[in-house]
């Protein structure tokens, strides 16, 4: 009900009846939480419940979750990283998930992984 309740929370009001479209990574933090409530063996329940549940609303124009995966310090590190680059990928799919990225420097920050290339933590 929780994730029901912050994607009604984030969908204004219009007179018209018209609704704006919402973001692409906020809708797809939502549909990877649902689908991971139905398969909490899945690594990312934990992750995602509990990032949904520190929250009491969303910030729509924000990438979810991102600074947390890139440094994670689990065990888990090369699971969550690769998710949030896959996800950052998936959600890539117009102009307005480009400028919130370039807001919240995540080439940069992408890019900072490839000089460190012999310094992992294996």
């Amino acid at each position: 009900m929780h994730i029901f309740n912050l994607l009604r929370d984030l969908v204004p009001e219009t007179p018209s009846g018209d609704s704006p479209r919402l973001p692409a990574y906020t809708t797809l933090l939502l549909a990877h939480s649902l689908r991971s409530i139905f398969y909490p063996s899945n690594f990312i329940y934990p992750l995602t419940a509990r990032f949904l549940l520190q929250r009491p609303e969303l910030d729509a124009g924000d990438v979810p979750m991102l600074y947390g995966m890139l440094y994670s310090a689990s065990d888990d590190w090369k699971k969550e990283r690769l998710w949030i680059v896959r996800f950052l990928s998936d959600g890539m799919i117009g102009n307005d998930e480009w400028q919130v990225l370039k807001r919240r420097h995540t080439w940069d920050l992408l890019a900072s992984f490839s000089n460190v290339r012999g310094k992992t933590r294996d």
